[in-house]
């Protein structure tokens, strides 16, 4: 039903700066740029003798700046540093070239050895990079790594963590895990746990890890995701899971705790120290005071991450987890998109529709046509008279506005938007759940509200989610048309997109007219329409 985690979450970057020593006592002064970083930006930054960036000098506060993150949505950036010995520092975070800081943003370093802070950035790009100024005292950094994490609030990768005792054993020899190699050393807690290759080692009855104070709304519903890890030869141990408050462990609605580790839905994988599970569960009634505690005996545990589950279907977000968290179970959906009257929609659900349930929904009238042929660029479309099945893009035109729309008792299906192919040319109706940005360059196209198929442009490229766009060659994609049932034939090749302007629409009498869609011919923008 889920996917891997280590789908769920991707290192994307790691920056190690461990390796910038200098051969004498004295701080060595650094350029502006460094070979070595390329694109980063460094100012009052130097060399110290055992390692690592040294940010500030005596006199005045140093910062730096990060090459582009190469992120793609929600991200987390884990610094690791260090005060400097002569006193406190305090240093401040801020984004350039999209996205927004949603976590701590300044912060005093007051701990004598390194430890890590957690910048939870939301809707990063590509583009976005983080830049680092220290505002009083001078402080060292170690290494920063950067995640994507999707739509998740609080991620543990414990990757700091290498408490290997030797050669193919998997934890350390004591209970040496402590808070400053926690990736979230403010709002978390560890007692009597050994530390494990890039994981955590909860040895007896004694050991236990918290989360405390996740960044969660008042009464949320949770995705919670974690890796369990045995040695081969220790395969029948449990792990318990406890909630403080109201909130409570429940496994896709059922309330048996009892039976939750070993019904739960899980992924077994592998690697050379222990053979990994994923897990999944999901608690409600969570609050920003709620805690979790693991509690286990000889199990290691790894990538814990908190994922709230939303209660719609939004355009503007990613529906991926609303979608995993409530697949196979039948709800009441409201979308939240609005649908214009009397154009052609595109559509993409995670559930089955028909024409009755969608008239029901919507109290309007209103037609649906899916995709039949692609034939030489035309884009062929029929009516729809069955049921079009969830993840198949679709078009419908209402009669009237309608405004988020709620479906009642759809089973929700945990499958992939479709994307119908041509089976002879690249040509292909792609589906999409959540947001998405179109090329630019003519082979991503999308159907207007004049029936036409136009390319975006570079700053209008971002497609809502709950839609399907067009995808055409290169070469000879400016050919390409949309054929729909019941419309004006006068479809337009694609073009780049004008700034929006109103053109009303005139009967051959000179009248002006709310629609077009009865037959005739009208005059829309100084062209013909002819409706059959």
């Amino acid at each position: 039903m889920f996917p891997s985690i280590a789908e769920a979450q991707v290192l994307v970057s790691e920056t190690d700066f461990s390796g910038l020593k200098s051969a004498s006592d004295d701080p060595v002064a650094l350029g502006t740029t460094l070979p070595d970083y390329p694109d980063w930006e460094f100012m009052r930054c130097y060399k110290i003798k055992f390692g690592g960036l040294f940010v500030g000098d005596s006199n005045n506060p140093g910062s730096f700046t990060s090459a582009p993150l190469g992120i793609e949505g929600n991200a987390n950036i884990i610094l690791e540093v260090k005060r400097s010995s002569s006193g406190n520092a305090t240093i401040e975070a801020t984004l350039s070239g999209g996205g927004t800081l949603s976590s701590v943003v300044s912060k005093t370093i007051d701990k004598s050895s390194y430890y890590h802070i957690v910048y939870y950035v939301k809707d990063g790009t590509p583009s976005t990079r983080l830049t680092i100024t220290g505002t009083a005292g001078k402080f060292y950094v170690n290494n920063m790594r950067v995640y994507n994490v999707g739509d998740a609030v609080f991620y543990e990768s414990f990757d700091h963590m290498d408490g290997r005792n030797k050669e193919n054993e998997f934890y350390s020899s004591n209970k040496d895990a402590t808070l400053a190699m926690c990736d979230n050393s403010e709002n978390t807690s560890i007692v009597g746990i050994r530390s494990s290759y890039r994981s955590i080692y909860l040895e007896d009855s004694s050991s236990e890890y918290q989360i405390l104070q996740a960044p969660v709304e008042e009464n949320s519903i949770v995705l919670l995701s974690f890796q369990i890890g045995y040695p081969s030869f220790m395969n029948n141990q449990r792990l318990t899971l406890s909630c403080s408050s109201d909130a409570y462990v429940t496994q896709l609605n059922s309330t048996d705790q009892n039976t939750l580790f070993t019904s739960v839905e899980k992924t077994q994988f592998s690697d050379p120290y222990r053979n990994w599970y994923d897990y999944f569960v999901i608690v409600c009634g969570m609050s920003s005071s709620t805690t979790l505690t693991f509690k286990a005996t000889d199990i290691c545990l790894n990538n814990v991450m908190l994922t709230p589950i939303p209660s719609k279907l939004d355009q503007s977000s990613c529906n991926a987890t609303y979608i995993k968290a409530n697949a196979d179970q039948t709800r009441d959906v409201q979308l939240i998109r609005t649908l214009s009257p009397n154009i052609w929609c595109p559509l993409c659900l995670p559930f089955d529709v028909t024409k009755e349930k969608m008239e029901d929904t919507t109290g309007k009238t209103c037609e649906l046509c899916i995709l039949n042929s692609i034939d030489n660029g035309v884009f062929k479309f029929e009516i729809a008279t069955s049921t079009i099945p969830a993840g198949t893009p679709f078009l419908v035109r209402v009669a009237e506005t309608v405004t988020n729309p709620e479906f009642k008792e759809v089973t929700i299906v945990n499958t992939p938007a479709a994307t119908a192919t041509a089976s002879t040319e690249n040509y292909q109706f792609v589906g999409t759940y959540s947001p998405v940005d179109l090329e630019t360059d003519g082979t991503n196209l999308f159907l207007a509200t004049d029936g036409a198929l136009y390319k975006p442009t570079t700053d209008g490229n971002r497609l809502g989610g709950l839609r399907a766009y067009f995808v055409v060659p290169a070469t000879s994609g400016a050919g390409a048309r949309v054929m729909i049932p019941e419309i004006v034939s006068d479809i337009r090749s694609p073009r780049d997109v004008t700034p929006a302007t109103k053109y009303e629409i005139y009967d051959l009498r000179g009248q002006r007219v709310s629609s077009p869609y009865s037959k005739g011919v009208f005059i829309h923008n100084g062209k013909r329409l002819l409706v059959p």
